[in-house]
């Protein structure tokens, strides 16, 4: 059977939409999960949750995250993609630095015109990383995230909901 652990925090205005869910290789125990009411932190396997304030984003006072991954090799640095909703004209990319405590929001230098919804790193290259959006932008950097570059899909390629790096 199955038991609400929301403790209150997820607000179930609509459907139950979860997106990810990250168990700290960092820090044993840690859960984060992630979902189109923004993000929550669990220290204690789950039992327990709280959510992690980011910037509002919608007018619903959320933020939709719609991917997480830590970084291969260096799991203090976990990387969420986000925006204001499922199909909105913002895409936002967050970091932590310390294993998902504390968030900062980054900017690739492209104005991302709709929902960032995946990333991926290169397994042997760590610092490789990339980050699209549902509506067709893919942006890379090759050096964990300082510096970015467009990489424009090909034509008729409009949309994208998945990515892999290898």
């Amino acid at each position: 059977s199955w038991e609400n652990m929301s403790h209150g925090l997820y607000t179930n205005d609509d459907l139950v939409d979860m997106h990810g869910v990250l168990a700290s290789t960092l820090t044993p125990g840690t859960v984060i999960s992630i979902s189109r009411a923004g993000m929550f932190r669990s220290t204690d396997q789950g039992d327990h949750w709280s959510h992690v304030d980011l910037e509002t984003l919608n007018a619903k006072g959320q933020t939709y995250c719609r991917g997480i991954k830590e970084v291969p090799g260096n799991p203090r640095y976990v990387w969420v993609a986000a925006g204001a909703g499922f199909q909105s004209d913002l895409g936002v990319l967050y970091r932590s630095k310390d294993g998902g405590v504390n968030w900062e929001r980054v900017d690739t230098g492209f104005e991302a015109k709709s929902t960032m919804f995946g990333i991926a790193f290169d397994e042997r290259q760590p610092k490789t990383m990339y980050c699209a959006t549902n509506g067709g932008q893919v942006f890379g950097s090759h050096d964990g995230g300082e510096n970015w570059s467009d990489h424009p899909l090909p034509e008729g390629a409009t949309q994208v909901y998945a990515l892999a790096c290898g």
